[in-house]
C-alpha cells in the first residue's frame, strides 16, 4: 500500500514542484469561484425574468424598508 503522508510527498517532490502545485491548486479553486458567482448571478437573471415577467423595479430598497 502506498504511503501518502505529508512527509512522504514532500520527500517525493522538490520544493518548485511543491510550489507549482500549491499555485495551481490556489488558482483552480479562485476559477471555481468565479464561476460560481456567475452561474449564480445568470441563474438569478433567469429566475428573476421567469417569475416577474421582465418588468424591472423602480422601487429602490429604501423604498422597501419604509413600506
Amino acid at each position: 500500500m502506498p504511503d501518502i503522508s505529508l512527509s512522504a510527498l514532500l520527500s517525493q517532490q522538490n520544493e518548485d514542484q511543491l510550489l507549482n502545485n500549491i499555485w495551481i491548486g490556489l488558482l483552480s479553486v479562485e476559477a471555481l469561484m468565479v464561476l460560481g458567482v456567475a452561474l449564480r448571478g445568470l441563474v438569478g437573471a433567469v429566475a428573476s425574468s421567469r417569475f416577474f415577467g421582465r418588468q424591472t423595479r423602480r422601487e429602490g430598497f429604501i423604498h422597501e424598508c419604509f413600506r
